[in-house]
């Protein structure tokens, strides 16, 4: 960095949200090592129908600048935004939405749990709403030609498109019933759940579908899923073969021959490689020091760090730092 020249804000990482209620007002809190208070306040919806889909929605204002980290699941994600702004991301994928001159939205498939992280933004007023999509739902309703089918065959492919009137109206009904608790409330969320979905998913024959490289193919058997889904929810606590194949009522040898058979490395590997690639996100964006990011890669010492990451991505961590300084 040059003389004179400021340097970027730091940002927190928040490991984990939770929403509470607080009278008549909802909070967004972070929970982690260094953040325990609220980041966003506001209304919330929230929705959800087994095995099928889930919605989260919000009218809300950001109260700090701060990251928020965690893990999307397999899924179809749509993200309609009518108000404010969003800077998020899967693993490597990014997306700035900025909806102060006009709606916007994006669909975006994942056949693999990614790292998602978000960035909150002190004073940001926000409306907007998630739909989150289970695959095997779609395939049930889809022909091979169906076009949907084959935006879910792409690892972080996506979409982006402008929103419609109906679009926004459907999206602030949706928000209108943030203290739905009836039955007919809860009917009337997946009705217009269902519309918004009609909607988006036509526009699929229109768009063209942006598409992301992938180390890994798409998962071919569900449990192989399942393993994968709990290794990447518990990334930031101790994971051993023994703790991972008694959860899952299975052998060791077996659970490891059967991740390999279907990934292509064993399970360890799968956890170094993922917490090595979090870190080197977490790093190019300076959220933590390289000695933040050994420990929560799971490395005691930063010099075993360094030897893993270099190895990993053919230069240390501290290149990166220098980067960031220039």
């Amino acid at each position: 960095m040059g003389v004179g020249t400021k340097s970027r804000p730091r940002l927190e990482k928040v490991a984990l949200t939770k929403k509470i209620e607080e009278s008549e007002k909802q909070l967004i809190v972070g929970v982690g090592r260094r953040h325990d208070g609220p980041l966003v306040e506001g209304h919330f919806v929230s929705h959800r129908v087994d095995d099928c889909f889930a919605l989260h929605g919000s009218r809300s204002e950001e109260l700090t600048d701060s990251n928020i980290v965690s893990t999307a699941p397999v899924s179809i994600i749509v993200t309609l935004l009518l108000q404010g702004h969003l800077e998020f991301g899967y693993d490597d994928l990014e997306f700035n939405l900025d909806a102060r001159t006009k709606a916007e939205g994006i669909l975006v498939n994942l056949t693999k749990p990614a790292n998602f992280r978000r960035r909150i933004t002190k004073g940001n007023q926000v409306t907007k709403l998630n739909l989150m999509l289970k695959p095997d739902w779609i395939l049930a309703r889809s022909s091979e030609t169906c076009r949907v089918r084959q935006f879910l065959k792409g690892h972080k492919s996506s979409i982006r498109f402008d929103l419609t009137e109906e679009v926004y109206q459907l999206v602030d009904q949706v928000l209108d019933l943030h203290d739905a608790t009836s039955f007919l409330n809860k009917i009337k969320l997946e009705k217009i759940s269902m519309q918004l979905m009609e909607i988006i998913f036509a526009q699929l024959e229109e768009q063209t579908i942006q598409k992301s490289d992938s180390k890994f193919e798409p998962i071919a058997q569900a449990d192989v899923e399942d393993i994968i889904s709990y290794i990447e929810t518990n990334l930031d606590n101790p994971l051993t073969i023994d703790l991972i194949a008694h959860r899952f009522a299975m052998s060791p040898s077996n659970i490891q021959r059967k991740f390999r058979n279907h990934i292509g490395c064993t399970i360890n590997g799968y956890i170094r490689t993922r917490r090595l690639e979090i870190a080197k996100q977490h790093l190019e964006r300076g959220i933590i020091s390289i000695t933040e990011a050994a420990y929560e890669a799971g490395y005691t010492h930063p010099s075993n760090f360094t030897i893993a990451f270099k190895k990993a991505f053919g230069y240390p961590p501290n290149a990166m730092m220098r980067k960031d300084m220039s």
